[in-house]
């Protein structure tokens, strides 16, 4: 039992343990300063037991809890990732072709809908009252309905 108290009396000395909401969080946090409490009395035990041992780095003899972890996180932020990280690029969905619209009147109108369906580049809930197909607000449903477009699309589709 002498060495969970005597742990538990470092830990708290310096928390890093915040109030959160979320339920996992408080055992992160007590993961963490139980690994550094960890290492430290590790630290202290290799200090004591081998005199030809040598460390990066030596402690003062107040503080020492502190200048340890001081020295760990300048130890953490000194080293540089070794993988570039990026934002995730944006993909056009698999089928880049737009269907063709029916047109039964000259008045194109988007409405909200339930259901989820691919626009021409995402996912939206809006859709052509007239064609029946899916479109993102402003940038698919004016491209897509232009009175050029539309037309010509119209009389290709009553043709055949």
């Amino acid at each position: 039992m002498g060495g969970v108290d005597i742990a538990d009396q470092l830990r708290s000395y310096y928390k890093t343990q915040r109030t959160e909401r979320r339920n996992w969080l408080p055992l992160f946090y007590w993961l963490l300063n139980l690994s550094i409490i960890n290492s430290f009395i590790m630290y202290q035990t290799v200090q004591k037991d081998t005199e030809s041992y040598t460390c990066n780095f030596t402690l003062p003899r107040t503080g020492q809890q502190l200048a340890f972890r001081r020295h760990l996180v300048e130890i953490l932020i000194s080293k540089s990732p070794t993988k570039a990280y990026s934002t995730r690029p944006i993909y056009a969905s698999k089928n880049n072709t737009l269907p063709p619209p029916i047109e039964t009147s000259s008045k194109h109108d988007f409405t909200y809908t339930n259901t989820r369906r691919e626009c021409y580049y995402s996912k939206s809930r809006y859709k052509c009252t007239i064609c029946n197909v899916h479109f993102c607000l402003f940038p698919c449903f004016k491209m897509y309905h232009k009175s050029s477009s539309v037309s010509s699309r119209s009389h290709s589709i009553s043709s055949t």
